[in-house]
C-alpha cells in the first residue's frame, strides 16, 4: 500500500489527515520579557497528529509542519541504491523526526513530516463548517498502516538519545575501530601506490575509502582527546605531580 491515500470529501476529519492552506506559527524570542513574538512557519502543509477522539470534536488540533524532503535522490543512481535509499526513508534510519511521505497530490517533489515541529491549529467545531474545512483544506491522508507507524515514529522521535557516532565508545572498542580503520587506510594507500606505478590510475572505491577516512579522522581525534584526559598534568614549576 502506498504511504498515502485519497480519501472522499465528505470523509471526517482524521488523525493522518494531511492539510494545506494553514498558517503555522512558532514563538520567536520566547526568552524576552514580553514572552516573543509569533513567526509565521514557511510551511504549506501539515500532518494532523491529534489522538481520534480530540480530532473528532475538539476545537483545538496538534498538527507537525510539512517539508520539502532536500536531496530526494541517491547518489548511486541504480536499482539496489534506490530501493535502499527509499527504504531508509520509510524507517526513519539516522532521522527518527523525519516522517517520509513521498509525493503528494498535484504537488511537485517528495515531501516529509517534521515530528520536531509541532503546531496548534484552530478548526471549526460547527458540522457543516467542519466539513466544509476538510474539504477545502485536506490534500489527502496517511493509509492506516502509516498512521499506526507514525504511533511509533512519535515515540521514538522524543526517546531517541541520539548518540553521535564515535563518542558513545568504551576505550577498548574505540581503539579497536581506530586500528581497524588505520589497517584499512595503510592497505588502500598501498595498493594506490602499486596501481599508480603500473600506469593503472586510482583504485576503485576512492570515493568510498576517502569518506570512511573522514568518519576515522572523527575517531582518531576522539582517541587523542581521551589521552589528553588521562594524561599525568603538570604543576606550575613543570614537574609531574608525584
Amino acid at each position: 500500500m502506498p504511504t498515502i491515500e485519497l480519501v472522499p470529501d465528505d470523509a471526517p476529519l482524521a488523525q493522518g489527515d494531511i492539510l494545506s492552506g494553514l498558517k503555522l506559527y512558532s514563538t520567536q524570542r520566547s526568552w524576552k520579557e514580553d514572552g516573543g513574538s509569533a513567526g509565521e512557519s514557511k510551511a504549506a502543509l501539515c500532518l494532523v497528529v491529534s489522538r481520534p477522539c480530540v480530532v473528532s470534536h475538539k476545537k483545538h488540533l496538534t498538527v507537525v509542519a510539512i517539508d520539502v524532503l532536500q536531496n530526494a535522490r541517491p547518489p548511486n543512481d541504480d536499482f539496489e541504491a534506490a530501493v535502499t535509499y527509499l527504504e531508509t526513508l520509510r524507517d526513519g534510519e539516522g532521522a527518527p523526526d523525519v516522517f517520509y511521505l513521498g509525493g503528494l497530490p498535484n504537488k511537485a517533489g517528495r515531501f516529509c513530516a517534521r515530528l520536531d515541529q509541532f503546531h496548534d491549529v484552530e478548526v471549526p467545531v460547527e458540522s457543516s463548517q467542519r466539513q466544509e474545512f476538510v474539504r477545502r483544506c485536506r490534500v489527502a491522508r496517511l493509509h492506516t498502516d502509516f498512521t499506526r507507524d507514525l504511533h511509533s515514529r512519535l515515540f521514538g522521535s522524543f526517546v531517541s538519545l541520539g548518540f553521535n557516532d564515535y563518542g558513545w565508545m568504551c576505550d577498548d572498542d574505540l581503539n579497536w575501530v581506530i586500528v581497524q580503520g588505520q589497517s584499512q587506510r595503510s592497505k588502500f594507500a598501498a595498493e594506490k601506490m602499486r596501481q599508480s606505478g603500473f600506469g593503472g590510475g586510482a583504485p576503485i572505491g576512492e570515493k568510498k575509502m576517502a569518506a570512511l577516512m573522514t568518519q576515522l579522522e572523527a575517531f582518531e581525534a576522539e582517541g587523542v582527546r581521551r589521552q589528553a584526559l588521562q594524561a599525568p598534568t603538570k604543576n606550575p614549576e613543570g614537574e609531574q605531580p608525584k
